[in-house]
């Protein structure tokens, strides 16, 4: 449903290996740890800020704040297992979101420069604005999908998020959105299914 979740971008081994690496001072460790999250970060911000925001917020000002802020954290950060890193990293994105449309219609602001020394985190980001990373998030099949994604009831969306982006298990998506597991299954199911229907409905329209 979602490719640029694929395994190897999230598997939890790796990415506990690169972040031990990252503190022991391996700087291409470090920064392959947040080229491997890019487009999955792009996307989640694209969907969080709606439709109406995404027409007045530029997502990349936004990924490169939230890379900045992570970099800053990154000492404090405690992983705790599989999806823990991501979370952290969405954490960080809903903040700067949320600064971000306070300021939405001022002056464009200009994200500070400080990075230390050997991080090229600020590069990576660029790069993704006109690299093979940026083909993909800007591809149709993504387009429709976040369009259809606009289209889903609150719950779905949430339920979605929490399950594929944020790595949740049912059992926890269950605490966090207050419904039984079997409510949460239906949620889950009643949205691969609308997303399906409303990808397929669009093909359909376009051939």
């Amino acid at each position: 449903m979602f490719p640029f979740l694929a395994k190897e971008e999230s598997d939890p081994s790796v990415t506990l290996g690169l972040i031990q690496r990252a503190r022991e001072g391996d700087d291409d460790a470090y920064n392959e740890l947040f080229r491997r999250m890019e487009t999955r970060l792009t996307f989640y911000i694209q969907f969080r800020l709606g439709s109406k925001l995404r027409d007045q917020l530029d997502e990349y000002d936004i990924l490169q704040e939230a890379f900045l802020q992570a970099h800053r954290s990154f000492a404090a950060f405690d992983y705790q297992g599989s999806g823990t890193f991501c979370r952290w990293l969405y954490q960080i994105i809903d903040h700067r979101i949320r600064d971000a449309a306070k300021h939405a219609g001022r002056k464009k602001r200009q994200p500070p420069k400080e990075l230390a020394r050997g991080s090229n985190i600020f590069d990576i980001v660029q790069g993704s604005i006109t690299g093979p990373q940026s083909a993909c998030i800007r591809s149709e099949v993504h387009r429709q999908l976040l369009g259809a994604m606009d289209h889903l009831a609150e719950e779905e969306s949430e339920a979605i998020l929490l399950h594929y982006f944020q790595e949740q298990p049912v059992t926890d998506i269950v605490k966090i959105m207050g419904r039984s597991e079997a409510t949460i299954r239906r949620i889950l199911g009643r949205a691969r299914f609308h997303l399906g229907m409303a990808l397929r409905d669009k093909d359909e329209k376009e051939n």
